[in-house]
């Protein structure tokens, strides 16, 4: 059973997802209000899309008790607080110490805690430092080193202000950390507005003037707000094309409503996920882009298998949180990946759907340890139907350097090289007439309004916390957090307060 809580009495209750006049909305039935809904898209036939690419999943009936839940599995992605600590105080933000009451910042040994369990995982998640903003503790290479000695991918979250010293930021690209910084665009009414002051504008685009130089990964982090920035997404995404190979990416995040009206007069419209794919789809008026579920790869697992590809962020969540896209540089601009297709996106889903459903079946009769000439005939299976899907749905003659024999070369080189893992980074530079290519990821963000617990039970992402009193880690999906954050951190941060107070006190 689906639930979501009443708009009226914060009760967690009964709820589904029902159209109406060409938009979704999420219906809670509650015994003590009525019935109660909430907008959660503004393009029913867009959401449906996404939805009628999911694989079945069997439901258990989350009740959000995630503290100490037995039934989560292993996250691809784990969020950890750092501190709440921020040289910023933006008015929309509720993860910084003056929203949040208390000071925030545990010891290294609290994190090492945290390293160690998840390296005894099957597959390691990767890390991701959070806050706050994470650069504001003096400790935070030691923790990044901690993370690394464990083998554990490391991803920085961060408002990008330090950054803009040349220094540090060198310091920042030595520790080999992907880099995740918060950038709305370059009007500055957008930073007075939301973010409180325009002084950082200057300031982040020194940043990614830093890491152009030396010549880092970074992905934008985009809060899109109705009124302030929705119509300039084309401008980021041109200001990402100036610095491709190093932008690889831009989260876009829905303007959450969360600030208290007290501290901020502020009245903004709620944006829904499928809102975002509208304003992108807007920003290339030639091309439809449709967006896909971020989770899709889940449904893939022969073929991920076989082609040696790890688990990805958002695989197998569910098809109406995360959703992406892809551009590619035609050296020029970026080009959606419509440009490059016969057929609508999802007619290419629904293929490699198909595909991946016959690849299973002969994967069937190999087990899970097939020998050398049962794994080559599969790949030699992926290659010959992987091309026919290339050449029914790609136009090939517009990603593929060369004409005619010369193309079809360069196709068979490049599926030659997907069943060579070592060979696969020279795919683009020596095939592809567009290969740089930009991901486009959307997040949902979700308060109480729009929360739904069946897409929480498929969350493949978490935050993670090491509780001191119990010496235990545990960790919650990623848009369950906001329910427990405050009273576990509080309760973690007065642990490390009193045992502080203690070695103070004289003997």
């Amino acid at each position: 059973m689906n639930r979501s809580f009443c708009n009226q009495c914060d009760t967690l209750v009964e709820a589904a997802p029902v159209e109406r006049d060409g938009k979704m909305y999420l219906v809670k039935i509650c015994s003590k209000c009525g019935t109660t809904e909430s907008l959660i898209s503004s393009d029913s036939e867009r959401y449906m899309m996404k939805h009628s690419l999911d694989d079945e999943h069997t439901y258990s009936g989350c009740m959000l008790k995630c503290i100490g839940c037995g039934k989560k599995k292993e996250p691809s992605f784990v969020f950890i607080d750092i501190t709440n600590r921020c040289n910023l105080n933006c008015p929309i933000c509720i993860n910084n110490t003056p929203s949040m009451g208390f000071l925030f910042e545990p010891p290294l040994d609290y994190f090492e805690k945290i390293f160690d369990h998840f390296a005894d995982c099957e597959e390691r998640p990767t890390i991701q430092l959070f806050g706050g903003e994470p650069t504001m503790r003096d400790d935070l290479f030691d923790i990044i080193r901690a993370a690394k000695e464990r083998k554990l991918t490391v991803r920085i979250v961060t408002n990008g202000i330090k950054l803009a010293d040349e220094d540090y930021c060198q310091q920042i690209v030595n520790t080999n950390s992907t880099v995740l910084m918060a950038y709305d665009g370059s009007n500055p009414k957008t930073y007075e507005v939301l973010r409180g002051s325009t002084r950082m504008l200057e300031m982040k685009q020194k940043a990614v003037t830093n890491l152009k130089k030396l010549n880092a990964k970074v992905a934008f982090m985009t809060c899109v707000a109705r009124g302030y920035n929705d119509k300039e997404l084309n401008e980021i995404i041109e200001y990402a094309h100036e610095a491709r190979g190093v932008v690889r990416g831009i989260y876009f995040l829905p303007l959450a409503l969360a600030w208290d009206p007290k501290e901020m007069d502020l009245e903004a419209d709620r944006i829904n996920t499928e809102d975002i794919e509208i304003m992108l789809d807007n920003a290339f008026p030639d091309e439809r882009i449709d967006f896909m579920p971020a989770g899709i790869m889940g449904g893939f697992p022969t073929l991920c298998k076989y082609l040696g590809v790890k688990r990805v962020p958002f695989m197998g969540a569910h098809p109406n949180c995360e959703s992406f896209y892809v551009l590619f540089s035609d050296g020029e601009r970026y080009r959606p990946l419509s440009w490059c297709l016969k057929a609508p996106v999802q007619k290419l889903g629904q293929d490699i759907f198909a595909f991946e459903a016959k690849l299973a079946q002969s994967a069937a009769r190999f087990g899970e340890n097939p020998s050398k000439i049962q794994h080559a005939r599969m790949m030699g299976k992926i290659g010959i139907g992987l091309m026919g899907i290339m050449r029914k749905n790609v136009r090939i003659d517009r990603i593929i350097k060369g004409r005619g024999v010369a193309n079809l070369w360069h196709l068979l080189c490049i599926l030659c090289a997907l069943t060579s893992r070592a060979r696969r980074k020279k795919i683009g530079k020596n095939h592809l007439a567009m290969y740089e290519a930009l991901q486009l990821i959307i997040l949902p963000f979700e308060d109480n309004s729009v929360l739904e617990t069946e897409r929480l039970e498929r969350c493949p992402n978490s935050f993670a916390f090491y509780n001191p009193e119990t010496e235990q880690v545990d960790h919650v999906p990623t848009c369950a957090w906001g329910q427990h954050k405050t009273d576990t951190m509080r309760h973690i941060a007065d642990y490390y307060e009193k045992q502080s107070e203690g070695k103070e006190s004289p003997a």
